[in-house]
């Protein structure tokens, strides 16, 4: 459980750093980067409550991880149509590392969904 929250928060950590050395100089409308700093900010702070083992922790876990995913969606696939056609250079690095992180996104959504289903399940308090 620990070392799960400690791949949310170095997830989340990345994220942020990430979108900030991608962007610098060049920052995109508002609404397309602070919503990739909200994802890190619900990853962080899911990691840090699961590390200490709050009860809050699956529900936050859950919702960080499919949130980040949608996110990642979006970014993943806007690019693949967007992006490439006019700009082919798009669809090499950058779209393998935005592609990457939406698998990492996918993996880690199923993981809180197998860790709030065995916290459901009976094998810890019930959820509050």
């Amino acid at each position: 459980m620990r070392l799960f929250g400690v791949l949310s928060v170095v997830t989340g950590a990345g994220l942020a750093v990430a979108e900030t050395l991608l962007n610098w100089g060049d920052w995109q409308w508002a609404p397309f980067y602070v919503i990739d700093f909200v994802a890190a900010a619900l990853l962080i702070v899911a990691g840090v409550r699961t590390i200490l083992g709050r009860a809050d922790a699956v529900a936050l876990s859950c919702a960080a991880w499919f949130f980040s995913a949608g996110m990642a969606w979006m970014s993943f696939f806007g690019n693949l149509q967007h992006a490439c056609p006019d700009h082919p250079a798009n669809c090499g690095p950058y779209l393998g590392l935005v592609g990457g992180f939406f698998a990492w996104t996918v993996v880690g959504s199923v993981g809180s969904a197998v860790f709030a289903w065995r916290y459901a399940g009976g094998r810890h308090q019930a959820i509050r």
